[in-house]
């Protein structure tokens, strides 16, 4: 509906924490798990090392981008609703906002605390069994021997600044300039249309999977109701 912003605040301050939490911003939760999950990959002596971190590489720039594009559009355009909408416009009731809240509060400690038994291998040391030959993780620690001084030192690594590319481009595509928007979508062609229909794993599973399982169980139903009949008859 956009600018909701101005009629629902507690909504927007926990979006928006949750927002960064997910993109991996740091002194956040979702901070020092992705930190540790890239740093990893990046160390990481194993074959097809280097392929996954520029995935994850990329995963982060485009969590950013399609995470904040939700934010902006939602708080931050344009109002787009009737005014019958606009007049019922309202906080969400207590038993969504606390929740919200109650989420919210971790997204912005818990990482901080948990952090040192993380990284160090202890939290998941009996569910998670990693032999020294490949524990990347190790020196990871050793560098930074404090949550504070991982997250601080994070704003001078790619994976940062990728994530604030993320954001900055979701700004000027949803705020800024919302035209370019469908400029981009003219330019990109038969590359949008397919992204549009999520390369149409949809409309393959609903019209052959899905509509081939219908038909063969009518086939098998067939079969069995003759067989009924002829029993009934015979």
């Amino acid at each position: 509906m956009g600018n909701l912003k101005k009629y629902m605040p507690i909504t927007y301050v926990t979006m928006l924490i949750g927002s960064l939490a997910l993109i991996g911003m740091p002194f956040l939760s979702g901070f020092y798990s992705k930190e540790a999950i890239i740093e990893v990959e990046h160390f990481s002596k194993l074959s097809a090392s280097s392929y996954a971190y520029v995935c994850v590489l990329i995963g982060v720039f485009f969590t950013a981008l399609y995470s904040f594009r939700l934010f902006f559009m939602v708080f931050h355009t344009k109002e787009r609703m009737d005014e019958h909408t606009r007049s019922n416009l309202k906080e969400s009731p207590w038993v969504v906002t606390l929740p919200l809240i109650a989420l919210a509060i971790p997204s912005v400690v818990v990482g901080y605390w948990l952090a040192p038994t993380i990284l160090s291998g202890e939290y998941f040391a009996d569910a998670i069994r990693v032999l020294p030959i490949h524990d990347t993780v190790a020196p990871l620690v050793e560098h930074y021997e404090h949550p504070f001084t991982l997250a601080l030192d994070a704003v001078q690594t790619l994976p940062f600044w990728l994530a604030m590319a993320g954001v900055a481009t979701a700004y000027v595509f949803v705020v800024w300039k919302p035209e370019l928007s469908d400029k981009t979508k003219k330019l990109l062609g038969p590359i949008n249309h397919v992204l549009e229909n999520k390369y149409y794993f949809d409309h393959i599973y609903i019209n052959y999977f899905s509509a081939g399982g219908v038909a063969l169980g009518k086939q098998f139903w067939e079969i069995d109701r003759c067989k009924t009949d002829r029993y009934l008859d015979g």
